[in-house]
């Protein structure tokens, strides 16, 4: 762990300076800190410095390096936390970084990118990415009148959707490099050969969004399992089912069981007897919304 945020920042900052996806791990250990503090205490005096401008560098060093721990154990969005530092703003959530993505989930949103990507084409890539979000929410206004925007075929498809949710997904066929920006003749967005894939064969986009905490256990409990989609739906209904009734998720049946239940896919009340036993805690209706979860899954995937 460096000493103050300034130069973990720049440590950090190295590995993106090609303007790839980088990983960076912040190594710590609770001795770190009081070597930096030693460290700040022994600092070489200055002969050109006061004492009092000696001790002042020092507490603003100790800040420093207190600023530094707690970023360390901070819950919050880790890359809000230097941005602030550093007197910018930013939203609470990168769906990046280690606490983000510890309160997050992977979401697809191929069909919503397949939607923006298609708008971007009928627009014959002319519109900037405001522009574009009001046609696919079917805001109209003279501008959009005058160009005809509101007489294409997407024009109001992302209507049950938030700008928000919108402008998402945009920023991110952005900076996967679907979407190009370009500024002459004007800002508009325009589709690189990165979005072909997306549009025509089905290549899969999916982003982090926020979730609480409890959503984002069951789904990297869930990321383990034969099938994690399959494996989560169960989690969810054996949680609120286990509330329900007072006790502790795996009291009513447990991880080993439910991931036989994942692997082998019981069709009736006789197969999922064999694998939970005859002491489970399932009552009659509990096997029927089981294997209900299960049919439903079979039925759409298989």
């Amino acid at each position: 762990m460096p000493r103050d945020i300034e130069s973990y920042y720049q440590e950090a900052g190295r590995a993106g300076r090609d303007g790839a996806l980088a990983h960076c791990l912040l190594l710590f250990d609770e001795k770190d800190i009081n070597l930096h503090e030693y460290l700040i205490r022994q600092d070489p005096e200055n002969p050109a410095l006061t004492d009092e401008e000696v001790e002042w560098l020092r507490k603003q060093n100790l800040a420093r390096l207190d600023k530094m721990r707690r970023y360390v154990f901070t819950e919050a969005c880790l890359r809000q936390y230097i941005l602030q530092y550093f007197g910018q703003n930013a939203p609470d959530f990168c769906g990046q970084c280690g606490n983000c993505e510890a309160s997050s989930v992977e979401k697809d949103v191929t069909t919503e990118a397949q939607k923006i990507l298609s708008c971007a084409y009928r627009v014959k890539e002319q519109c900037d990415a405001d522009m574009l979000c009001r046609i696919l929410l079917g805001y109209t206004n003279q501008d959009i009148q005058s160009a005809g925007y509101d007489m294409v075929s997407t024009f109001g498809i992302m209507a049950d959707s938030t700008r928000d949710d919108i402008m998402s997904v945009l920023d991110h066929l952005v900076s996967i490099g679907c979407l190009v920006r370009q500024d002459n003749p004007h800002p508009r967005l325009c589709l690189s050969a990165e979005a072909k894939p997306v549009l025509f064969h089905g290549k899969k986009v999916s982003i982090r969004v926020r979730v609480s905490q409890q959503e984002a256990r069951i789904a990297r409990e869930s990321r383990q399992s034969a099938i994690p989609e399959l494996a989560k739906e169960l989690r969810e209904w054996r949680g609120k089912t286990a509330r329900l009734r007072g006790i502790p998720a795996f009291v009513f049946f447990s991880d080993r069981i439910l991931e036989a239940i994942v692997q082998e896919l019981p069709q009736d009340e006789v197969q999922l007897n064999r694998i939970v036993g005859s002491k489970s805690k399932f009552k009659q209706r509990d096997m029927q919304n089981l294997l209900d979860i299960i049919q439903r899954y079979i039925s759409s995937h298989f």
